[in-house]
């Protein structure tokens, strides 16, 4: 907490202090389910941003040895680097957009940069009409609300394994969910399950109750939860949606 408090705190004074100054920057254009690389300032921090109307909502990684604050506001990711400057060795992940959005990344511990800015144009999926908080269902499909969260665990095997994640997540949102009303039934009842490579989803009814009810991904998680989709983040009372829950095995 200590560290990341400190970090936090560098990222201000680092932005306050360059207020007016030109910041060294990066633009990098992709597709949707793209790849990019990226060079991180092992001194300084190093700023992460989409151009348009698209937002970083989450960076799913194995390990890293970068400190990762993601702005609330804006969407930005702020990294500072916190390992051994005598061993930088490259990282891998994946970005995940507000709009359904994944990018696969290959971040490069460098010391010949300082304080920039990467600004990333993401074409594709999600599209700049697209509606916040939504994700493409499958390609060419039209785009769905959703929440979407994973996680890495120590079960995942790198970028390879949460790409097949993302795949798997968004067969069952187009087989089971898009363009269907979820039934009147009891909250949490199983409409169906899907498995596949070493993943097993559940997809399930959820319900507003007598009182409406605001929805969170980690109220879905267990102790084998690779993903967790929702349909919608608040409900009324009476309405349901859908919710699909991806777990080990």
């Amino acid at each position: 907490m200590k560290a990341r408090a400190l970090f936090a705190a560098a990222v201000a004074v680092g932005l306050a202090g360059t207020a007016g100054a030109a910041l060294a920057q990066q633009s990098i254009s992709v597709r949707d389910n793209g790849k990019i690389s990226i060079q991180a300032s092992v001194t300084d921090v190093t700023r992460i941003s989409l151009v348009g109307d698209d937002r970083i909502r989450r960076i799913v990684k194995d390990t890293t040895s970068f400190q990762e604050i993601n702005d609330e506001e804006t969407g930005d990711v702020f990294l500072r680097y916190s390992g051994d400057q005598a061993k930088l060795v490259p990282e891998t992940g994946f970005i995940i957009t507000e709009q359904g959005r994944t990018i696969g990344y290959t971040l490069q511990p460098a010391t010949n940069v300082g304080n920039q800015t990467i600004l990333i144009s993401v074409s594709g999926g999600g599209g700049a009409a697209a509606s916040r908080n939504a994700a493409t269902a499958g390609a060419g499909a039209a785009p769905v609300k959703q929440s979407f969260q994973m996680e890495a665990t120590s079960a995942s095997g790198g970028s390879g394994y949460a790409d097949t994640l993302v795949a798997f997540v968004r067969a069952a949102i187009v087989k089971h969910a898009y363009g269907r009303q979820a039934p009147n039934r009891a909250d949490g009842a199983v409409i169906a399950t899907v498995a596949g490579s070493g993943m097993r989803a559940r997809v399930i009814v959820v319900s507003g109750g007598a009182r409406g009810r605001e929805l969170a991904e980690r109220n879905f998680q267990g102790p084998k939860t690779l993903a967790v989709w929702l349909e919608k983040q608040s409900l009324f009372p009476g309405e349901r949606a859908w919710a699909i829950i991806v777990d080990r095995g």
